[in-house]
């Protein structure tokens, strides 16, 4: 269980700066045909040129607020159920989590995590829509 004087509260702004890194770090750790990042592609540019490309420069930080929460995130993420798509995080594996870690969260902790949860679904739904549509375009293309 967290003890009480390690307890770190957050407002409306750390977690919406929280928000935008994560959509950051969604678009940088999207992957090519090949199975490459964003990010991968970016850092070979800049070991190649010796330049940092601008979008790696001025990136944003996870509020220092929101750093325990973003490491539930990530765990429980990484044990996300997936099928023609990702699924939400639901009540009842956060709730097995919080437990089997001996994690007692905030309400606006959980809020956090739906935060998190809800941007990454939107983001994995909107590339996995987009790459079928491209799919879709191709097929229609060799059919011609």
């Amino acid at each position: 269980m967290r003890h009480q004087k390690n307890w770190k509260t957050f407002d409306q702004i750390e977690l919406e700066q929280a928000l935008e890194y994560l959509k950051q770090e969604l678009k940088l750790s999207d992957t090519d045909s090949n199975g490459a990042s964003q990010r991968e592609h970016l850092e070979a540019v800049e070991r190649q040129t010796g330049k940092t490309p601008k979008e790696l420069q001025n990136l944003l930080e996870l509020p220092e607020a929101l750093r325990e929460v973003w490491v539930w995130y990530k765990r429980l993420s990484n044990r996300r159920q997936s099928g023609m798509g990702i699924n939400p995080i639901t009540f009842m594996e956060m709730q097995a989590f919080f437990f089997l870690s001996g994690i007692t969260p905030t309400p606006d902790e959980v809020k956090a995590l739906e935060y998190f949860d809800n941007v990454s679904c939107s983001h994995y739904n909107k590339k996995q829509a987009e790459e079928h549509k491209k799919a879709k375009q191709q097929s229609q293309k060799s059919k011609k």
